[in-house]
């Protein structure tokens, strides 16, 4: 659905939203990276599974868990969504246990 200003986000039904110009210029690469991180929130139901929680101590945590994941799995992501520090694993798993 398009609509997101400038972004590509995922709702709790599995509705995609997306800004057409924001895909149009990204590079294939990069949208396979955005579009499996969009798909990864839906699978591990990370808007259900809120509960709670603060909203962006929880999207911060999720997205730096998905992109580790993504990035050990051999996809790319645009810069603007990959921080230039290095992920660990156990520093991905303080993070999710600090917001719960």
């Amino acid at each position: 659905m398009e609509g997101q200003n400038g972004k590509v986000g995922i709702d709790s039904k599995g509705n995609l939203y997306f800004d057409r110009k924001y895909i149009e210029d990204m590079e294939s690469s990069h949208l396979k990276g955005v579009l499996a991180h969009e798909v990864l929130h839906l699978a591990f139901q990370h808007l259900i599974r809120k509960e709670k929680r603060n909203m962006t101590a929880w999207n911060i945590a999720t997205d730096l868990t998905i992109n580790y994941m993504l990035k050990e799995n051999g996809f790319q992501l645009p810069k603007c969504l990959m921080p230039e520090h290095h992920y660990s694993k156990g520093w991905i798993y303080k993070i999710n246990t600090d917001i719960t």
